[in-house]
């Protein structure tokens, strides 16, 4: 009877760790993020990465910073253009995308600004680039992200 009870107990525990494992598993449905490319420009020039970033959650989140193996350093930049003049200042605060909405990292606007290529980059090429962001009660997450690298495109 001991050892039947035991059997018991042991199979109850596996399926509900196994029910647990599966539900800490399960991807990310809250965050979505959509056309991630990098624009490519010749010589050593830094490049911009553009995606848009959707949060269908209900908590704001932020978006902190970015990182890949494949640049020395990755920043949030956004441009503007005030009397003619175009300029680019860093977001060292993050985006906070805030619940339900997206945001959109484009030409002009928000966008990664990517530095120090570690290798030669190549159109159709795909790079893994790590978004991180905290939600508004500080606890951080991480989503990688393949971006594919694309031409410039002239207006």
């Amino acid at each position: 009877m001991m050892k039947k009870t035991f059997a018991v107990l042991l199979l109850l525990g596996l399926l509900v760790g196994g029910w647990f494992w599966s539900v800490s598993m399960q991807p990310d449905t809250t965050l979505h993020i959509d056309n991630p490319r990098i624009r490519l420009l010749p010589g050593e020039r830094p490049l911009a990465g553009y995606f848009t970033i959707h949060n269908a959650g209900d908590h704001d989140l932020r978006l902190v910073s970015a990182s890949s193996e494949r640049f020395g350093r990755i920043m949030i930049h956004a441009s503007s253009r005030s009397n003619g003049q175009s300029r680019m200042t860093e977001q060292a605060e993050g985006v906070v995308i805030a619940a339900g909405k997206r945001i959109d990292f484009a030409p002009g606007g928000l966008h990664l600004m990517l530095l120090q290529a570690q290798q030669p980059l190549a159109i159709g090429d795909e790079v893994m680039l790590q978004l991180n962001l905290v939600d508004s009660d500080a606890n951080a997450r991480s989503i990688e992200v393949p971006f594919t690298v694309i031409p410039v495109q002239l207006p």
